[in-house]
């Protein structure tokens, strides 16, 4: 064949085209090296293969003379592809395109291909002539973006980008064949909890374990993708009925209850699941994964760990959250917040030593707003912040005005969001305001809740220092409901725990709760730290407390949160009197609190 090319191509040299020997040369070298090339009859079987050909394929000559194509792209595409490229050739017309092709050792490799038909004197296709350039290398290289592009690189599972694509070629599907198809979104209770406790590369793989799990519950047409984080989006297709959704949740759900080995260490940890499902809670994407969102969050509102499937009901509480939202971000200039104050008493003398400042917010046209309903909202936002300022300086200020007028000096205890404090310049927000309000930091409280120890740990402990460093004295909010460990909680610079009243409640009845309130004053005084208790509304619980040597404690039994010149009533008629031999009774304390004194 190469001959009888030369021997062509002389042959247009004697009619005036000017091409050397060596030129010859050149070209063959070319077709042999740099290009595959490829000529076969009108039935497709292959007359001429040159060298680049051969070496591409990894087959010689002699196996590939005489053969038709599909020796090299045989299941390599769909019959309906390769129809229509015989289709075009057949008539005549030149086809370009991207050929699969399969070599001898049973790779693959990617050639861009011509193919020209050569016509007789009837324009009939009597030979084809096949110019073919390996992309191969092009094509990992664009197989490897696309995996980048749609597949997590941790877990190896297809990210929220493949799962936006997916949900929508089977939303069409649904529609088409009128069927139900359900988003499940998975999020991981505590995972951050546990990624800054014991460090991310335990984190990693314990999302690469959990990914394996959830894989190992789905359906064989069901679509699992990591969205973000430590999310999960599960797509449910072909749903008959709203039990197989219940079905796979559970599944899910008790998969991950199952203890996980990693290093030395066991984990348990648990998921959140939020369920829409088309076409109940929506026709299009957008507002299935909006819904399935909400569903999500609902069901760790409700205590985590189990699944929860939207309802308008939560649509109505989102457009609720809005107006909110909208109505908070006014409230401070239109002087709509006041704060209440709650005494804090020594269990052993019955002295009033601290205030508690709580928010209440009075919205106009609605009235009483409980901080239930707006604070969640106004962290989620950010409009925490000012709030949380806000709150902070009215207090201080507060405490000081009753300090200039010779009243006793208490403590002012102050809540403190996690949103705030993750915030670069609160530590001199909280200078900023002990200076322009004059209050000496030792009177100040800022209560913190006990997640926030777990929250970047390093991070917590440094700031801790520095406030303790400025004076400011420090409480644990809510004890005993967070995670915190013993390790942890001794390295902070922690003066006081504060039990948390879902403890105080039941303490009389409770034998579990009695124990446990029992056990952290007993912590508390071990690490040097005080006890107060909240929530205290019986002379059962008061008891219970003294006996135990609970310093100090609050609730409805003393005081419910008053405005600021009720407060100031009750600091005004205290009769500061010698500490008592014995704890005050109840009896002692009600008198003293009908009387002014406690």
């Amino acid at each position: 064949m190469e001959n009888k090319l030369k021997n062509k191509a002389q042959k247009h040299s004697n009619n005036g085209l000017d091409v050397m020997p060596e030129e010859l040369d050149i070209l063959k070298h070319v077709l042999n090296h740099s290009i595959m090339v490829t000529i076969s009859d009108e039935e497709g079987i292959l007359q001429y293969v040159n060298k680049k050909f051969c070496e591409i394929s990894k087959f010689s000559r002699e196996e590939l003379i005489g053969k038709d194509h599909p020796i090299v792209n045989a299941s390599c595409h769909s019959r309906d592809f390769m129809a229509k490229m015989w289709d075009t050739i057949t008539s005549g017309k030149t086809w370009k395109g991207e050929l699969r092709n399969r070599a001898k050792d049973g790779s693959f490799y990617w050639v861009d291909t011509t193919i020209t038909p050569f016509l007789d004197g009837e324009n009939k296709p009597y030979q084809y002539l096949a110019i073919h350039t390996d992309i191969t290398k092009q094509k990992e290289i664009e197989e490897h973006v696309h995996h980048l592009v749609h597949y997590d690189t941790l877990t190896g599972l297809p990210n929220r980008t493949m799962f936006l694509d997916r949900l929508t070629q089977g939303l069409a599907q649904a529609k088409r064949h009128d069927q139900k198809m359900a988003i499940l979104f998975l999020d991981l209770d505590r995972f951050k909890l546990t990624n800054e406790s014991m460090g991310h590369h335990v984190g990693d793989r314990l999302l690469e374990i959990v990914a394996d799990r959830l894989g190992q519950c789905l359906r064989k047409d069901d679509f699992l993708a990591r969205m973000a984080g430590d999310e999960f989006g599960l797509l449910l297709t072909m749903i008959s009925r709203d039990e197989d959704v219940i079905l796979v949740s559970d599944r899910v759900l008790k998969t991950l209850n199952q203890p996980i080995q990693i290093e030395v260490q066991e984990i348990m940890i648990k998921g959140s699941i939020g369920i829409s499902i088309y076409p109940s809670d929506g026709d299009d994407t957008e507002t299935l994964l909006k819904n399935a969102d909400l569903a999500m969050s609902h069901a760790k509102e409700k205590g985590k760990g189990q699944f929860n499937f939207y309802s308008p009901r939560l649509n109505n509480k989102l457009h609720q959250n809005l107006k909110i939202e909208s109505a908070l971000s006014h409230a401070i200039e239109r002087s709509e917040f006041k704060l209440n104050y709650q005494p804090q008493i020594c269990l052993r003398t019955g002295k009033i030593i601290g205030m508690e400042a709580l928010i209440r917010w009075e919205r106009p046209g609605v009235g009483l707003v409980s901080p239930a309903e707006f604070v969640p909202v106004a962290e989620e936002t950010g409009l925490i912040v000012p709030i949380g300022e806000w709150v902070l300086r009215t207090a201080c200020a507060q405490n000081k005005a009753w300090q200039l007028k010779g009243l006793p000096k208490i403590s002012m205890a102050v809540n403190v969001s996690a949103v705030q404090f993750k915030k670069e310049d609160f530590i001199e927000i909280v200078a900023r305001v002990l200076n322009e309000t004059g209050l000496d930091p030792a009177d100040l409280i800022l209560e913190m809740t006990e997640s926030m120890l777990m929250e970047n740990t390093d991070m917590t402990i440094k700031q801790f220092n520095k406030l303790k460093k400025a004076g400011v004295t420090l409480s644990i909010d809510d004890f005993g409901t967070g995670y915190s460990s013993l390790g942890y909680l001794k390295r902070f610079p922690i003066n006081s725990l504060k039990i948390d009243r879902s403890f105080v409640n039941d303490i009389a009845q409770d034998e579990d709760d009695a124990v446990i309130t029992t056990a952290i004053i007993s912590l508390a005084h071990n690490l040097r730290m005080d006890v107060v208790a909240e929530g205290i509304e019986t002379e059962e619980q008061l008891i219970f407390l003294q006996e135990n040597e609970c310093d100090s404690g609050q609730g409805f039994l003393f005081s419910r949160p008053v405005p600021a010149d009720a407060a100031e009533a009750l600091l005004q008629k205290i009769r500061w009197s010698p500490s008592l031999d014995k704890p005050p009774s109840h009896k002692q304390l009600g008198e003293s609190l009908s009387e002014g004194s406690f």
